[in-house]
């Protein structure tokens, strides 16, 4: 049929950072990926956070923040 569109369906391949866990000595670092983070704090008093490396690469770390109740705020620091 003359009047259908054809939608050519492009898919990226975006690789997939692998997180760089480090060795760093600071009493709120902790090697944990974004999910494993998140439930740890929400189980700490609010105003708690962790430092935690980033998956987007070795030039980024992350603060998982207990904010308030069941609201967890991730910063990413470029360091």
């Amino acid at each position: 049929d003359v009047y259908k569109r054809q939608i050519e369906v492009k898919e990226e391949i975006v690789p997939r950072v692998r997180t760089e866990y480090r060795k760093i000595s600071h009493p709120k670092y902790k090697n944990m990926n974004s999910g494993a983070s998140a439930n740890y704090i929400k189980g700490e008093p609010i105003g708690e956070y962790v430092i935690r490396p980033s998956s987007e690469g070795p030039d980024y770390l992350v603060i998982t923040w207990h904010f308030y109740k069941n609201v967890v705020a991730n910063i990413k620091i470029k360091t």
